[in-house]
């Protein structure tokens, strides 16, 4: 923290140690070194709405680590963040998703961060309502609504593909050991249970949209999607808060 983000006054040397510092978190993902996150979050939650700095980092490590190909599976650096550093998760779920990201890759990292921390993260976002919990309820919500339920066919191909890989690597695992008593246990906070994709991400945001208490800030939804919702299995969750909650504290998006 000292050498990163102080004596602030010096302008031009503190904007060259925060693209320093910017970098330093994109390498401490790949090596690893996740406790810089810690830290790292604090300092973002008071930079929130005073610079830019926030939305440039998760910018940064949405460039790196959600855009590419997902079959690179990048996206598995930023996974250990959820248990690591779940406050800097929680900041990655309310400024990350946006329209133009939100693909397998995003959903993945998104569900990870919010398994076993919904009330933690419904906390922190009633903690800071203009923070955090504005772009969230605005923007990174409906994104990630739209993907879980309006999913376009080349992301259920690649979830499809995910999961055949997934299965092979289990059974793998299962031929060597030869356990499988865990199979039937409940995950741990931030690891990824078996269910779907979708069916993990749907289970999520349902339990945002029910436990959803900021003062001041409505959950949005695009009008198209609220209309073009249909449940299976897959998404009954999230379709049965919605349809709750319509006219509560989701409002549509104009």
């Amino acid at each position: 923290q000292t050498i990163f983000l102080g004596r602030e006054g010096e302008s031009i040397l503190h904007a060259a140690r925060i693209q320093v510092l910017f970098k330093v978190a994109s390498y401490s993902l790949q090596h690893p070194s996740l406790p810089l996150f810690i830290p790292l979050a604090q300092w973002l939650r008071k930079m929130i709405g005073r610079s830019g700095h926030p939305e440039e980092l998760i910018s940064l490590l949405v460039e790196h680590f959600i855009q590419p190909d997902p079959a690179l599976r990048l996206y598995d650096f930023l996974i250990p963040i959820s248990t690591t550093a779940p406050e800097f998760g929680f900041i990655f779920v309310a400024l990350a998703p946006r329209e133009n990201c939100v693909g397998f890759a995003m959903a993945t990292v998104v569900s990870a961060c919010l398994h076993g921390f919904i009330d933690e993260f419904l906390v922190m976002m009633a903690d800071y309502p203009d923070k955090l919990a504005t772009p969230f309820a605005k923007h990174s919500f409906s994104c990630l609504a739209k993907y879980a339920l309006q999913k376009d066919e080349s992301d259920e191909e690649e979830e499809e593909r995910e999961e055949k890989k997934e299965v092979e690597e289990e059974e793998e695992k299962e031929n060597e050991d030869e356990q499988m008593e865990k199979e039937e246990e409940d995950p741990e906070e931030g690891e990824v249970p078996a269910d779907s994709l979708e069916q993990r991400l749907s289970r999520a945001l349902a339990s945002i949209v029910n436990g959803w208490r900021v003062r001041g800030v409505k959950l949005e939804l695009e009008g198209e999607i609220l209309s073009k919702m249909t449940s299976t299995s897959r998404r009954r969750h999230l379709v049965e808060a919605l349809v709750r909650q319509r006219g509560k504290k989701v409002s549509p998006k104009k």
